[in-house]
């Protein structure tokens, strides 16, 4: 589906994956499919202007991985080690010049569906500028989080491993909250638990669907 004001997704994938032990965990499978793998399909399948994957460490390996997904474009970002923001301002900078906005969203949230990624552009277009766009589940805020092209100066600005967070934070931010039915924007893999609590819910979803 296309949508005339649809950001740029910019995809994060760059992390040591370090609390997940000796594995990566995007390349860690949920039903069969590879974590970073079931986001970018999410995400491909929405209204996005284009799809760009920061990756840092395993690039050679990652860029594999995303070639498996239709319109994916791959942008190394060498500092990865210095914190998340270093990751974004390389996504930033390597977006469409006419970008209406920078759709940011974490490559470890398998359970993400592409029906939340439309809700968030669509509601994104809807929006005068500034916006900022935030999917919340029971009160809760997670992501992706769609920030406007206004906000490109401010998101080249941010430094170290918070990411957007202090951003996101300030009273000034014109944030609208876009409540969401199911708690996938909350559940990121970062840790052996986390996977595993992901594959029983998967799981059993499955088994009462059958």
């Amino acid at each position: 589906m296309s949508l005339p004001d649809a950001p740029s997704a910019i995809i994060l994938a760059a992390g040591r994956s370090r609390r997940m032990g000796e594995r990566n965990k995007l390349f860690l499978t949920v039903d069969g499919r590879p974590v970073l793998l079931r986001v970018l399909q999410a995400v491909a399948a929405a209204p996005v202007k284009e799809m760009i994957v920061v990756t840092g460490a395993q690039h050679e390996r990652i860029a594999g991985l995303v070639r498996r997904a239709d319109g994916a474009r791959v942008v190394h970002n060498p500092d990865f080690r210095s914190g998340m923001s270093s990751s974004i301002r390389r996504g930033v900078r390597a977006a469409s010049p006419d970008a209406t906005g920078f759709a940011m969203c974490p490559g470890d949230l398998p359970l993400l569906s592409s029906s939340i990624v439309d809700r968030l552009c669509q509601s994104f277009a809807a929006q005068t500028t500034p916006r900022i766009v935030a999917p919340t589940y029971d009160g809760q805020q997670g992501h992706p989080v769609i920030f406007g092209a206004s906000y490109r100066e401010a998101l080249l600005d941010l430094e170290g491993d918070r990411g957007a967070r202090d951003l996101l934070r300030s009273d000034e931010v014109p944030l609208t909250r876009v409540p969401v039915h199911d708690n996938s924007i909350l559940q990121d893999v970062d840790t052996p638990e986390a996977l595993a609590k992901v594959r029983q819910q998967v799981s059993q979803k499955e088994g009462e669907n059958r």
